[in-house]
C-alpha cells in the first residue's frame, strides 16, 4: 500500500502515535519515524514565514500579563496545557564526576552517553514537530479554515486507564 509521505505524516500528527500510523500503513516504525523526520523538517524551515515572535514591548506587555496572573517572571506565552507523565529513569541522569567502581564507570561510559544521544536526538525532533505543527496552525489560520470540533465523546474512565498505561 503506498502512503504520500506528507499525508503518512499529518495521520501521525493527527494520532499522535507512531505506532498507530504504523499499522495503517504496514510500514516499519524507523521507516515512519524517518519520514515523520523529513517532511516535519521541510515543514519547520517555514517557521521564519508562518511565526512571528514578539517584540521588545510585546514581551515586556505579556511577561506582565503573565506575571499579574500568577507571579510567574519572563513568561510570553504557553503551548498547550498538557501535562505528559513522565517515567524516571532513575536517581542518576548525569554521569559522575568521580566514579568509585566499575559499576559507576559502567554507567558513565557507553550506556549514558549512548541514552543521552538517543533523548537528545528524541528532543531535537519533538521540537521540529511542535514547531512544524505551529506552522500548519498558522498558514490554517491565515486560509480561514475553520476549526475541527470538539470530540465529545471523552470516555473518563478510559482516559484514565490510557494515562495509567502510559499511553496518554
Amino acid at each position: 500500500m503506498g502512503c504520500h509521505t506528507s499525508e503518512l505524516t499529518f495521520n501521525m500528527f493527527a494520532r499522535g502515535h507512531l505506532s498507530s500510523v504504523t499499522d495503517s500503513v504496514q510500514m516499519d516504525v524507523s521507516t515512519v519515524s524517518r519520514i515523520v523526520v523529513r517532511v516535519s523538517n521541510a515543514i519547520a524551515r517555514l517557521s521564519q514565514i508562518y511565526i512571528q515572535m514578539p517584540d521588545h514591548n510585546q514581551v515586556v506587555k505579556e511577561q506582565t500579563k503573565f506575571y499579574r496572573i500568577a507571579r510567574f517572571p519572563r513568561i510570553i506565552g504557553v503551548v498547550d496545557g498538557t501535562h505528559v507523565r513522565i517515567q524516571s529513569p532513575g536517581k542518576f541522569t548525569q554521569p559522575l564526576l568521580n566514579p568509585a567502581d566499575y559499576a559507576q564507570q559502567l554507567y558513565n561510559r557507553p550506556s549514558l552517553i549512548c541514552t543521552r544521544n538517543c533523548i537528545e536526538r528524541a528532543i531535537e525532533t519533538v521540537l521540529t514537530i511542535i514547531i512544524s505543527t505551529a506552522v500548519l496552525q498558522n498558514i490554517a489560520i491565515e486560509m480561514n479554515e475553520p476549526e475541527p470540533p470538539p470530540e465529545n465523546r471523552i470516555n473518563v474512565n478510559e482516559l484514565n486507564y490510557l494515562i495509567n498505561m502510559g499511553q496518554i
